[in-house]
């Protein structure tokens, strides 16, 4: 059974270990010189490197008092069959690996709009309910310099869409983290969850 206590992003740890076994071979344009941003200060070598690829996920997000249990890149008939069993197809989502020689930043962004679900407040697991509004929405998962160690990690992803709830009634959704890894893991920082 899945279960999650505040978010799942089931594909950020995936593609990141993706990312690194892709080609990370530097691009070019194909005429023109190539514009240089060295200093004196700047470390020699080849200068970021950038991956690209795609893939499916799903995120899920609550908070203590938040008004939903929300759930991005699933759709209701998914939901239900990944509760049965199944192996449903997610959201698409394509993303952006950049390792510079003093840090790692990634963008995990869903492939335009993706199925976006509402769970009444207190649901903890998307196979204990039903969704009480059903829409879509983009999802922006940043994150940067996660292998720099506690206190040094910083990642966020923002939630953005439109549901209609079981009345026929549509509610714009916003969902804000900010995230620091610390000692202890990662902690919160700001936290959003705004259905109007």
């Amino acid at each position: 059974m899945f279960r999650v206590c505040t978010v799942a992003t089931i594909v950020a740890a995936g593609l990141a270990i993706a990312a690194c076994g892709t080609d990370s071979t530097p691009t070019t344009p194909e005429t023109g010189a190539t514009p240089s941003f060295r200093t004196e200060n700047s470390p020699p070598g080849p200068g970021a490197q950038v991956s690209h690829s795609k893939g499916q996920f799903f995120a899920t997000f609550t908070a203590p008092g938040a008004p939903y249990f929300v759930a991005i890149g699933a759709s209701a008939s998914a939901v239900q069959e990944f509760c049965s069993g199944g192996d449903p197809e997610f959201g698409a989502l394509k993303d952006v690996f950049v390792e510079k020689p003093n840090d790692v930043h990634a963008v995990f962004k869903s492939d335009g709009k993706v199925p976006l679900l509402l769970f009444p407040a207190g649901t903890e697991d998307i196979c204990d309910g039903s969704p009480v509004a059903e829409g879509t929405g983009t999802y922006t998962d940043n994150f940067s310099n996660l292998f720099g160690g506690p206190g040094r990690g910083i990642s966020g992803f923002r939630i953005r869409g439109q549901v209609t709830d079981q009345a026929g009634e549509r509610h714009h959704v916003l969902v804000v983290v900010h995230r620091q890894l610390g000692p202890d893991g990662f902690r919160d920082i700001v936290v959003k969850i705004k259905v109007n």
